[in-house]
């Protein structure tokens, strides 16, 4: 058995860069699993025991038995952080697959100007920024050729042979065979970034419908469920009935929304763009958002906040204070987010024209800096672009080179727009030959328009949103107002009638909710709903711009709408 783990866990090893043998780390797992797994029996011993009253114990037994159904967590996380090699390695292999459509571009464009793979390769260090994953793959070619004492092209293929990705490892090989044979290396990583392309696009186009899933099962978990044993919460009403919509709104509820956004995720092509200056942000304002909590919650709590006259549920204040402070973290990352989003797309979408009239200007026997100056000055893309071309056109007259002028203005830039400049970059250092810079073009425009496809099939999706929010929202509260209300006000009439009569409803133990029941009842229901809404707004961010950062503008959206619909039931 430990040789198969140590097999099992070499190829994993060497892609995730653990500084361990495989020996080394199958010891330290087996380990690890030993002490966990006791630790597991020990949790479902004590578990049993306090369930079956066998010790002494202040828990009531219902509550005892979550003991023994949380023993397996320590042996489930020892499992997890066993295959952290593996993980590691998939999301390397991830992670390279996103960049490989540029890598292709890139490689393409220096195949266009005579250089072979194995220095194209080479040449990627100089981009780590824009390429980490191929960077680490290209690094370890390094290391396996000085290792094995091979040349170039076997450590290519060796690196071909050992990663797990069959789109990274077909790259390698092609690579490596077509420059030891000799044929026309230009012509077949064209051809394959042709495929790239054609793959990339075709899976926009089915976007949309994987999407559709996705909001049936939003409809299911979010829609139906909470409705159906909130329901059940009050016909079966018991102290460990509270306890579970307590477990449901403030556990299982997130627990769901955050399986809906791995499984958006999973669904949605990936691109090496990173937004985590935004959820650094988010994080830093997490204390806010507490602040503002605090702030809301604690007179409501001393009973200066109460509900209107007539209402028997009460005024489920904890959602009105989770929103608010919901609203403020997120309204602010949702305000840079859109600032900066705008501005770049606007660049973006632009960005095709801009090459496109270089590559001309260059035909016409311009050097790319004369052609920057000329565009400047006859030519207008939008006040985006613009400002960058102007910038641009300052650092040439001043006496700059071009390359140093496209690298001068890339933070102004998106991922896809550093990507474009880079290859204007290279091209200009190969010679700045026409032919060269009419592929940039052609590859700048197969890029945007992908994007483009992208956003125009799923863009419907922010509406779905939206309207699954309110209905979410508003049919939680209108069951609460007129039928748990009516509902716990009969209730001691209806216990009654079932006491004095043999009833099937009698029969499976129905006990509806109390009048003292409900207030608590309805609060976590309440509060429950916000979070449902915080997690469809990351979701629509998610299905309708393929990051998580959008999100925060539709959580405080429909965060807001949760307030709304609260004070306009319970309050106004």
């Amino acid at each position: 058995m430990r040789a198969e783990l140590e097999k099992f866990y070499e190829r994993y090893i060497y892609l995730s860069g653990i500084k361990k043998t495989p020996k080394e780390y199958v010891d330290e797992v087996l380990q690890n699993l030993l002490v966990l797994g006791a630790a597991t029996a020990v949790l479902a011993l004590v578990g049993v025991a306090l369930a079956l009253e066998l010790v002494p114990s202040p828990i009531p037994p219902e509550q005892a038995q979550l003991l023994f159904y949380l023993a397996p967590v320590p042996l489930v996380v020892g499992v997890f952080l066993s295959l952290d090699p593996y993980f590691k390695a998939q999301e390397h292999m991830r992670g390279a697959e996103r960049e490989l459509l540029y890598v292709m571009a890139l490689l393409t464009t220096y195949a266009a100007n005579g250089v072979p793979p194995h220095v194209a390769f080479e040449r990627l260090k100089e981009y780590k920024e824009l390429f980490p994953e191929t960077v680490k793959i290209v690094r370890r070619m390094e290391r396996v050729r000085m290792l094995y004492v091979v040349d170039e092209l076997e450590a290519m293929e060796v690196e071909g042979r050992r990663v797990t990705s069959p789109l990274i490892s077909d790259l390698l090989l092609s690579s490596a065979s077509i420059e030891r044979r000799g044929g026309d290396i230009y012509a077949v990583l064209r051809d394959k970034m042709r495929s790239v392309f054609n793959s990339v696009r075709e899976s926009y186009k089915g976007l949309a419908d994987k999407m559709k899933l996705v909001g049936d099962v939003i409809l299911t978990v979010y829609g139906v469920l909470p409705l159906t044993l909130y329901t059940m919460f009050a016909m079966f009403a018991s102290e460990e009935m509270a306890f579970q919509s307590t477990v449901y709104s403030y556990v299982v509820n997130p627990l769901m929304g955050a399986a809906l956004v791995f499984l958006a995720d999973s669904l949605y092509p990936k691109t090496p763009v990173k937004y985590t200056k935004y959820y650094r942000m988010a994080l830093l304002l997490a204390p806010v958002g507490v602040a503002v909590f605090a702030a809301l919650y604690v007179p409501w709590l001393l009973g200066f906040i109460r509900a209107k006259p007539g209402v028997l549920s009460g005024l489920p204040w904890t959602g009105v204070a989770l929103a608010a402070a919901l609203i403020a973290v997120s309204a602010p990352v949702a305000a840079r987010y859109l600032a900066e989003s705008r501005r770049l797309t606007s660049i973006d979408y632009a960005l095709p024209s801009f090459v496109r009239d270089v590559a001309e200007e260059v035909k016409k026997g311009s050097t790319p800096a004369l052609a920057v100056l000329t565009l400047s000055k006859t030519r207008s893309y939008g006040g985006a672009l613009d400002r960058v071309v102007g910038k641009m056109a300052s650092a040439i007259e001043a006496g700059r080179t071009f390359v140093e002028a496209c690298r001068a203005v890339l933070n102004d830039l998106s991922w896809y727009g550093k990507m474009s400049f880079t290859l204007m970059v290279e091209a200009d250092l190969m010679g700045a030959k026409p032919e060269v810079f009419d592929e940039v073009a052609e590859v700048t425009r197969e890029i945007i328009d992908s994007l483009k496809i992208a956003k125009s099939s799923v863009g419907p999706l922010r509406v779905f949103g939206m309207v699954t929010a309110a209905l979410i929202v508003g049919i939680t509260a209108m069951l609460i107002r007129y039928v748990l209300e009516p509902v716990a006000s009969m209730a001691e009439s209806f216990q009654a009638a079932m006491a004095s009569a043999t009833t099937l409803i009698g029969v499976v133990g129905v006990r509806f909710v109390t009048p003292p029941m409900l207030p608590p009842l309805v609060d976590t229901m309440m509060a429950g709903s916000v979070i449902t809404l915080f997690a469809m707004g990351m979701l629509t961010g998610k299905m309708s711009d393929g990051t998580l950062a959008a999100g925060f503008h539709y959580a405080a959206i429909m965060s807001a709408i949760g307030i709304a619909a609260i004070l306009a039931l319970f309050l106004l």
